[in-house]
């Protein structure tokens, strides 16, 4: 077991490092007033057998737990969540994990977890190509920790270990509690925080190393004014006990995304609920006047992130009406999670709650006193009991923040003391800074918790109400049945409705779409059929074109899509290809939004095209850039980039198909590494790396770690399948699927390289490049994408030089290393043919 325990005092108090006294393998400090951090590493063989089971069928896990009372935040540790407990899940692929819930309710006390697969919600990411925060979460109100202090001295002390026990009581008093897993460290870290000493307010520890089995750090440090704002700086003293004969000095800085505002009133806010409450309560949460000034000249926006029981929930409906939303002082709804469902009772709702991020709307004056932010949320009905009258129910505060974008260049890294997977954070880019608002509670219990009554059916009284519903019941539909009796007494009534339909009929309302597919029947049945393309092309076109102009674009897209059909079926693929064309003319025109239906269509024409016809490349064209302007993809919707990818892949054009299928589906990895293998079986050898990379690389740059990942894996399953004598070691027992090839070290480079990704480890990505540089300078070509990548993922800056005689050469002659018209591209990897281009034409 390994200790890391952090004081972090105010800097104005007086601090003598002479109290701090070290003998040997002990240390002991005195009247320390402080906050302080315990962080404790276990390895699996310090673990009981039931949590080591439940570990085995996680991926990563992560518990959070704050207390209900208020606390003071201290720099480093300023981040939030709300009252409870917090569960994030990833389970291991291919395993149920059947374990986790029953141990949550062992460790912490009677929970509503049943499994992961009906208790926990699905966490949405900003990005599913981004894979650094966890896929499920739970959560339920706990006021104390009294379960997990009984479970850690029964499960982990030993029971003749008193320091052990005494250790384990205090966590009872801690200000919130982190436990955290994941298989790449394949370790259970603990982290417990408390404000200040749960007694006097000065602690009063000692601390012991007996045997040199664990190692235990200490350090007594205060916070300084960093030089960067994306910075926290710490200095103070640090000490290994059994290593360090007496305190050492210390003085470091690193990148932060959490931040707390000037400990000021501007950096508060309160919470209530509007009374009386009813079955629709109005949280409110108040400001003072100086806090809506966003905490840097960046752009920044004021969020709350709300956790709500399975009893309240909210209507997305209600929150997408933007006059509505400006009323109540916010400005849009950036995400609602878990169970939305507007009309199920709480007893039927298995899974925990649900979850909500808000902006919100920051008043540009600032000569108010205050400012209130109104959210409507809804109660479910709860289960009738005995008795009936109210029960109260407890909801905890939200978490207030400025979302602040980090500057260019800055290095937003993990820091030491950092703290992920809260919930809010997989919400926004890695970029981002947080600069969180304290809760400041005005009822004097100075909870973080708000209690509405909420009024229950009385079982006794239940028959009563059947009763009347089943005669409002009968009523109505008695009343039903005299209305229908009215209507089909009334002949002059009914007739009226027939006259009034014949007239509408030969006013053209009914015919138009008779006309519209008798119209189409009579070009496809004759033109076509009789060998007249050009008559039946020109026809289809004057037709939709009428229809066009009287904006009448459902008629002109049946027109062109069942004409393109015919004609390309016919072989006609100029003429159908021009129809096609025209038909994503419309599209644009009518501003059609790219759903299942409209791209359904574009792709059926697109599968009709032969190979050789020259209008397919320009219609593929065309239908990604209307799905760029009209879909939620800059690049272009990334269903019909498959479909093309996997066209070009069919036929054997790689180029053209690595183009699209990088910017594809899901799917598309399987099919890109397919292709590159079989491009790399007519190849030499040795070659093997560079054709992988063609998969790995792309992905890589456009941010796409999920992907590339999978398309490395499924060229190395061919590349084994294929080649029996090859030799492969499997390296996956601890962290994820990676295969080692003696022969092949860029091969062995290109894994390894998306494990550093995976991990955010600058300082493995360094050591992979000096290890491989001799093998990486032999390609050449990837120097460029590794240095973007470290860019991208590790805030490595490329080093940019420029030189004016060559700039302007580029200027004259376009550019160094343009290549000559009109030769052709080389199918070869080891050839001049660059990576394929994220963009289209």
């Amino acid at each position: 077991m390994r200790q890391r325990i952090t004081y972090l005092y105010n800097a104005t108090d007086p601090f003598d490092p002479a109290s701090l006294k070290v003998t040997g393998h002990s240390l002991s400090l005195h009247s320390l007033k402080a906050a302080r951090e315990a962080r404790l590493t276990f390895g699996f063989n310090e673990l009981p057998q039931e949590l080591w089971r439940v570990l085995k069928q996680s991926h990563e896990l992560h518990v959070r737990w704050a207390s209900p009372h208020s606390y003071n935040s201290t720099a480093p540790f300023v981040s939030r969540v709300s009252p409870g407990l917090h569960v994030f899940f990833t389970p291991r692929k291919g395993i149920s994990p059947d374990l986790l819930c029953g141990l949550l309710r062992k460790v912490f006390g009677e929970l509503k977890c049943q499994t992961p697969e009906k208790s926990f919600t699905r966490l949405s990411l900003i990005s599913e190509r981004f894979s650094t925060s966890s896929a499920f979460q739970y959560h339920q109100p706990l006021a104390s920790l009294d379960e997990l202090t009984t479970y850690l001295q029964q499960k982990i002390c030993p029971s003749s270990d008193n320091a052990c026990h005494d250790k384990a009581s205090t966590i009872q008093s801690a200000s919130y509690l982190d436990i955290d897993y994941d298989t790449i460290s394949h370790a259970l870290v603990l982290n417990a925080f408390w404000e200040r000493a749960p007694d006097l307010g000065l602690w009063n520890d000692v601390f012991e190393v007996v045997g040199g089995k664990e190692k235990v750090e200490v350090g007594v440090l205060a916070s300084e004014v960093p030089t960067e704002p994306e910075e926290l700086k710490l200095g103070g003293w640090l000490t290994v006990i059994g290593e360090d004969e007496k305190p050492s000095p210390a003085l470091f800085s690193f990148p932060s995304r959490h931040h707390i505002l000037t400990p000021t009133s501007s950096s508060t806010f309160s919470v209530s609920f509007i009374h009386p409450t009813g079955l629709h309560p109005t949280l409110r949460i108040q400001f003072p006047s100086s806090s809506n000034q966003p905490p840097l000249a960046e752009a920044c926006a004021l969020h709350t992130y709300l956790t709500l029981p399975s009893y309240l929930f909210a209507d997305r409906y209600q929150l997408s009406d933007p006059l509505f939303l400006r009323s109540k002082g916010l400005r849009g709804l950036r995400g609602l999670y878990g169970e939305t469902d507007l009309e199920a009772p709480d007893w039927v709702i298995g899974k925990w709650g649900s979850s909500m991020l808000v902006e919100i709307d920051v008043p540009s004056d600032r000569s108010t006193s205050s400012w209130i932010v109104d959210i409507p949320l809804h109660l479910r009905y709860l289960a009738p009991k005995s008795g009936g009258g109210a029960t109260d129910v407890e909801v905890p505060w939200p978490v207030i923040f400025w979302a602040c974008r980090a500057e260019e260049g800055s290095k937003m890294v993990v820091n030491p003391f950092d703290r992920v997977n809260l919930g809010y954070d997989g919400l926004f880019g890695p970029k981002t800074m947080f600069y969180h608002l304290s809760p400041q509670p005005v009822n004097s219990s100075g909870l973080l918790l708000e209690t509405m009554s909420v009024p229950v059916l009385d079982l006794d009284k239940a028959r009563t109400i059947e009763i009347g519903t089943m005669a409002a019941t009968v009523l109505g539909f008695l009343w039903i049945c005299w209305k229908l009796w009215l209507a089909l007494g009334s002949r002059r009534t009914r007739e009226q409705k027939i006259n009034r339909k014949k007239a509408v009929r030969r006013n053209g309302l009914e015919d138009r779409k008779d006309n519209l597919k008798v119209t189409a029947t009579v070009i496809h049945d004759n033109r076509i059929r009789e060998g007249q393309y050009y008559e039946a092309h020109q026809q289809l076109r004057v037709v939709a074109s009428r229809h066009v102009k009287q904006k009448n674009y459902n008629a002109a897209i049946d027109i062109l899509f069942s004409g393109a059909q015919a004609l390309l079926k016919a072989g006609q693929g100029g003429s159908g290809g021009d129809l096609c064309l025209f038909l994503t003319d419309i599209y644009k025109s009518a501003e059609l939004k790219p759903d299942s239906g409209n791209k359904g269509k574009l792709i059926q024409l697109l599968r009709l095209f032969q190979p050789e016809e020259p209008s397919r490349k320009r219609f593929i064209g065309e239908c990604i850039i209307w799905s760029s302007k009209f879909g939620e993809y800059p690049a272009g919707d990334p269903e019909l980039h498959h479909v093309a990818g996997t066209l070009y892949a069919e036929e054997h054009d790689p180029y053209e198909a690595e183009r699209h299928l990088i910017l594809g589906t899901k799917d598309s990895p399987d099919y890109l590494a397919r292709l590159e293998y079989e491009w790399y079986a007519e190849d030499e050898s040795h070659t093997v790396p560079l054709y992988a990379a063609r998969a790995v690389l792309p992905y890589l740059l456009i941010g796409n770690l999920r992907d590339a990942t999978r398309s490395l894996q499924v060229f190395n399953s061919r590349l084994t399948e294929t080649n029996k004598s090859l030799v492969a070691q499997d390296a996956s027992s601890t962290t994820a699927d990676l295969r080692i090839y003696p022969s092949s070290p860029l091969l062995n480079f290109l894994g390894l390289l998306l494990q550093s990704v995976q991990r955010g480890s600058s300082d493995l990505f360094r050591l992979l490049k000096n290890h491989y540089a001799v093998y990486i300078r032999e390609v050449g070509a990837w120097d460029d994408a590794l240095d973007q990548i470290g860019e991208m993922y590790f805030g490595i800056q490329i080093r940019r030089q420029t030189n004016p005689l060559m700039d302007m050469m580029g200027s004259l002659f376009g550019g160094p290393g343009a290549g000559v018209a009109g030769q052709p591209q080389s199918k070869r990897v080891g050839g001049p043919a660059p990576p394929p281009p994220v963009d289209l034409d």
